[in-house]
Formats: C-alpha cells, sequence, structure tokens
C-alpha cells in the first residue's frame, strides 16, 4: 500500500513539475511515458 502511495506522490510531482513547462501535447507523453513505466514495473 505505501508503495503504491509513494508511486502516486511521484506521478504527481513530475506531472505538476513538467506540465508546466510543456504544451499539452509534451504533458500528455509525459503521462503516457509514466504509464508504459508503471505497466513495467508492477
Amino acid at each position: 500500500m505505501h508503495k503504491l502511495l509513494a508511486v502516486l506522490v511521484l506521478i504527481m510531482v513530475t506531472i505538476s513539475t513538467t506540465g508546466c513547462t510543456n504544451t499539452a501535447e509534451g504533458a500528455g507523453r509525459d503521462i503516457e511515458g509514466m504509464g508504459q513505466w508503471m505497466q513495467d514495473t508492477f
């Protein structure tokens, strides 16, 4: 449970820091990349 919470917090921080500087398309690619990473990891 704690691992899942830590991953979710990491994703939220990553999105908030990269989403501000990227276009909507770039942010979408970042989110897609994080989703792929989560599938590969878990």
